[in-house]
């Protein structure tokens, strides 16, 4: 009898330990991005540009391309979630810094054509929304594209370098582009993780109607970029 209640307690011992063996299994690091995360990151942006100058009337049209690179920061918040485990799905609010500038300092005009007016934008990016459809390689490695609209302010100015008495003319409009990537994550710890993003952001000819007797001047401008962010899941 002794030896089969010692049998009976080294059983339950054992099952005791086993189940506690697996809380701990089941208590693992969260998983990054699951509910809200903040960030901020760096990369690299080439941008291409093509500035627009036409005469509605004449259809006389000058343009011109412009190639540049340039650094940009990000700071984003997201919320994400993951379905059976593997799944996951965010949605992500981001912004990117500096501003973007592009200028012609010599543009040809396109109704007085010996006359010559310098054309500077300033593309100030302000908010950018995303979709993050992914999935989760394991615990620690999410692979995941992008797809959204970039929402940007575009401050047109001109001034006329060789034209006479043209005053000079500034205006602003919002532009609304879209933007498609991908990225990878890996945690690092229990609430940091780090990434790799790229993505292509587009945004289309967006003109505006200046004083060079009947000219409407425009932008268009996308870039690929490519960076490293770090992120916090609260």
């Amino acid at each position: 009898m002794n030896q089969k209640l010692k049998l009976g307690l080294l059983a339950l011992s054992c099952g005791i330990s086993y189940a506690g063996t697996m809380g701990a299994v089941v208590e693992e690091t969260p998983c990054m991005k699951e509910g809200l995360y903040v960030g901020a990151g760096i990369g690299g942006a080439m941008y291409n540009d093509k500035v627009e100058a036409r005469n509605p009337i004449t259809l006389v049209s000058r343009e011109k391309s412009f190639n540049t690179n340039s650094a940009l920061a990000s700071a984003f918040i997201g919320l994400g979630h993951t379905w059976f485990d593997k799944y996951f799905l965010g949605l992500e609010a981001n912004t990117y810094f500096p501003h973007h500038k592009v200028e012609w300092p010599d543009r040809q005009g396109v109704t007085a054509t010996t006359y010559t007016f310098r054309n500077r934008f300033l593309v100030q990016n302000y908010i950018n929304l995303d979709l993050l459809p992914g999935y989760r390689v394991n615990p620690n490695w999410l692979v995941y594209g992008r797809a959204g609209l970039a929402f940007s302010d575009l401050i047109a100015n001109e001034d006329g370098v060789r034209a006479g008495n043209v005053p000079p003319f500034s205006d602003t409009t919002t532009t609304i582009g879209g933007r498609f990537g991908a990225g990878i994550n890996y945690q690092l710890s229990q609430h940091i993780g780090a990434g790799v993003d790229y993505f292509y952001s587009y945004n289309p000819l967006t003109s505006t109607s200046f004083n060079d007797l009947n000219a409407v001047i425009g932008l268009s401008s996308h870039y690929n970029y490519v960076g490293f962010s770090f992120f916090s899941t609260v």
